[in-house]
């Protein structure tokens, strides 16, 4: 039996060395544009919130300030991340550098080989998760945060804002990272390599006065 790394078309080594070309042909700032907009949003409404004139009363001056710090914060925390990431991280090119590390093309470093890949695919994809969900958390509760901010004595754009920014927070979530994509693909056709297929035999009646019978038989096809 082979390994199941070595049946699966394309396989992972191909599939980075694909998706690395894609990486370095097109613009990575669209991937990261449901964050990058969101916590936009969030440094505008933090703003906006900070410019009102100032409010009755003491507590509510320290909330107003309390709210438009966290919102342009966490707005500006993720600004300035994902500018970097889609400046910089290019995590299908790093895996084909690391893969050029290994030489031969004994079946032992073939499969070590794949095996990379397989791992940096998951690591990538693993990444998008943890920024994804990191992003709705931190860009949710500063929404809240922002919201829980405002008075109706001083009427202001600040609540639009903030709600639009709230709903933004499950953008990333909604519309996953394509390396989470890659990862589901890549799984889905290791998967297709398992797949049983079925057979169905039917026994006619015999000359010496057997029953028929109908039998299935499961085969893995790899």
């Amino acid at each position: 039996m082979e390994y199941p790394e070595l049946q699966v078309v394309p396989r992972a080594s191909q599939r980075i060395v694909t998706e690395s070309k894609r990486e370095s042909e097109q613009s990575q700032w669209i991937e990261y544009a449901p964050i990058q907009l969101g916590s936009a949003m969030l440094f505008a409404g933090g703003l906006t919130h900070a410019l009102t004139a100032p409010s009755d009363t003491e507590s509510q001056r320290m909330d107003r300030l309390v709210g438009s710090s966290v919102a342009m914060g966490v707005g500006t925390g993720w600004m300035a991340l994902t500018a970097w990431m889609a400046a910089s991280y290019r995590p299908y090119t790093s895996a084909v550098e690391l893969q050029g590390s290994v030489t031969g093309t004994g079946k032992r470093e073939v499969l070590t080989r794949e095996r990379m890949a397989e791992s940096s695919i998951a690591k990538a994809a693993r990444n998008g998760r943890i920024l994804s969900w990191g992003f709705a958390l931190s860009q949710a509760a500063a929404s809240i945060t922002l919201l829980n901010s405002t008075n109706s004595v001083h009427q202001n754009l600040t609540p639009v804002i903030a709600g639009g920014a709230l709903v933004m927070s499950l953008a990333p979530v909604i519309f996953p990272f394509h390396w989470q994509q890659v990862e589901g693909e890549q799984s889905e056709y290791k998967k297709r390599i398992f797949t049983p297929v079925a057979f169905n035999a039917a026994v006619l009646p015999s000359a010496d006065g057997k029953n028929p019978m109908l039998s299935t038989q499961l085969q893995f096809v790899f």
